[in-house]
């Protein structure tokens, strides 16, 4: 469960019809949508001023490796949506999953357990 103190920034494709999205924020209380453009949603996830952007739909693999770097270099993480993470030239084509980039303190609230 994520600590009230954070305000959810969902990024979404403009591309990517929104029916997708509204199952999954609401079931939290406190949200935003943000639709726009490219690399920009990483670049925002990365700087930690939004909290998530899950793409589902097509994009190629050159769509996203130089992003991806920014995102996990900011201490974030670019995932398949079965958890798994996103990896390059693994199959006979560059078109990637469905996947989602969250920031770093999501990452850390979600994944990382404090001792």
């Amino acid at each position: 469960m994520l600590k009230p103190q954070y305000r959810f920034h969902q990024e979404y494709s403009r591309w990517t019809e929104l029916h997708f999205h509204e199952s999954e924020v609401n079931q939290i209380e406190h949200y935003e949508l943000q639709p726009m453009g490219s690399s920009l949603k990483f670049c925002l996830i990365a700087e930690g001023l939004a909290d998530i952007y899950p793409r589902y739909g097509p994009t190629s693999e050159w769509d996203t490796a130089a992003a991806q770097a920014v995102v996990e270099q900011a201490g974030g993480l670019v995932l398949k949506t079965d958890g798994t993470p996103l990896l390059y030239n693994t199959k006979d084509n560059i078109l990637n999953p469905d996947f989602i980039a969250i920031n770093s303190p999501l990452h850390k609230e979600l994944f990382l357990k404090s001792d």
